[in-house]
């Protein structure tokens, strides 16, 4: 049966947190302070991640049940990323 893909959108982020990672630049590698960006956490997309993890479902399972890449079921848990129909991602989520 077909399913139309979920349709997610961008979240702006809403600061920056500076922290200490390795790093490849043109002159080389090594350890550096960067600044990553911070996103505002969303109660659905933590109840998305418990959802996941009560299923006992990693992100690429995840990831296939929604139609989606794991990375972007990560994104939908820590608030980069929303889905426009939560109600149809926990759905398909629990295999419905």
């Amino acid at each position: 049966m077909y399913r139309p893909k979920l349709r997610l959108f961008d979240v702006p982020p809403v600061g920056s947190r500076e922290v200490t990672g390795f790093v490849c630049t043109a002159d080389g590698t090594g350890i550096a302070r960067v600044d990553l960006p911070v996103y505002p956490a969303h109660p659905k997309g933590e109840a998305l991640a418990a959802t996941r993890k009560a299923l006992g479902l990693g992100l690429r399972d995840a990831a296939d049940r929604l139609g989606l890449r794991p990375s972007q079921v990560s994104g939908l848990e820590h608030g980069s990323l929303r889905v426009v129909d939560w109600d149809e991602a926990f759905a398909r989520l629990r295999g419905a």
